[in-house]
């Protein structure tokens, strides 16, 4: 918790003019992680800790496909996450993926990047 004075200075003077308090808690920040199936053939991506009601998307690519970069739109879970679910040989296979997360439409604001090797 967070006590906040306030004071005026009247000619030369400090007066005491108000007081609060903010209680500070730990606030989310976006993460992202992601899960290979055993075949290696899908790999799901989370993205939790946002709350948002803007729209959200991914950009996704494969390390050297960069020109095969998607963007996708992840759904809403039950749990206030958000998910989607890729194809990798969408991508080319297996390699090392970069995965950016973006809030809004117009003007895209990155809030959450990871990179999973698929191996």
């Amino acid at each position: 918790t967070y006590y906040v004075h306030a004071y005026v200075v009247r000619d030369g003077n400090e007066e005491y003019f108000a007081q609060t308090s903010v209680d500070v808690r730990t606030i989310a920040c976006p993460a992202i992680q992601t899960t290979v199936s055993a075949d290696r053939g899908t790999m799901k991506i989370i993205l939790s800790g946002v709350v948002t009601k803007e729209k959200l998307t991914l950009a996704i690519w494969r390390q050297g496909s960069e020109d095969q970069l998607k963007w996708l739109t992840p759904d809403l879970q039950i749990d206030g996450s958000y998910a989607c679910l890729i194809t990798l040989s969408d991508f080319g296979g297996i390699g090392t993926y970069h995965i950016d997360a973006y809030m809004g439409s117009e003007s895209k604001q990155m809030i959450a990047s990871r990179i999973s090797a698929v191996s």
